[in-house]
């Protein structure tokens, strides 16, 4: 029972420089279970008990504790609340000029794309990070995805190369993260699009 990639890079973007426990139940029996402690918002590699058998009943037997709420934080709830609408309204009339802006760009005849609209729908794959652990993201609403049933990462790292398999689900986290042994990563993303054939894009990473 161990955190797949996009398990670690779905709660580090959640639970971002955070104390936080992830506890991992195998899906079928014996149910197996392992808690994860996770400290600066990273889960290690290792589990902070032994694996256990996992019983739902005495599981759902445990207590809730409920969160008290301080005087001072449901003084600022008004406030926020104010600041909350304030930004969607700001937001909303964002959007409504950009939407009329897009209208009359169509309208005047233009063919070409601007650069930023045009890249919104490429793969955009990029490997980043100083230390160990390197993220490697791409554009999760890239029109390549439209109809895939996932992807392939082959990762090439100094001599070793490893293949990680992702499904429509990881595709729409847009990252994962990739602990590294090696100051050269290289990185080929290989979508499924069947009927069309596959659709690569490689990006490489190196300690400066």
């Amino acid at each position: 029972l161990r955190p797949s990639p996009a398990d670690r890079s779905l709660l580090s973007e959640e639970f971002n420089q955070a104390v936080y426990a992830a506890l991992l139940i195998q899906g079928r029996a014996p149910y197996s279970a392992a808690f994860f402690v996770a400290h600066n918002g990273e889960l290690p590699n290792e589990p902070a008990v032994r694996e256990f058998r996992f019983n739902e009943g005495e599981f759902r037997a445990l207590p809730e504790v409920q969160p008290e709420t301080l005087p001072a934080e449901q003084e600022s709830e008004a406030p926020k609340r104010h600041k909350g609408r304030l930004y969607a309204l700001v937001a909303t009339l964002l959007l409504i000029g950009l939407a009329a802006c897009l209208l009359m760009w169509s309208f005047t005849g233009q063919a070409a794309r601007p650069s930023w609209l045009r890249s919104s729908h490429q793969l955009q794959l990029a490997v980043t990070g100083n230390g160990r652990l390197l993220r490697i993201s791409w554009n999760h609403s890239a029109r390549d995805f439209d109809g895939s049933p996932g992807a392939t990462l082959v990762i090439t790292d100094g001599a070793s190369r490893r293949e990680v398999k992702l499904g429509s689900d990881e595709l729409r986290l847009g990252s994962v993260e990739y602990d590294r042994s090696s100051p050269h990563v290289q990185v080929t993303m290989t979508i499924d699009r069947p009927g069309k054939g596959s659709e690569n894009q490689s990006a490489e990473w190196n300690r400066h």
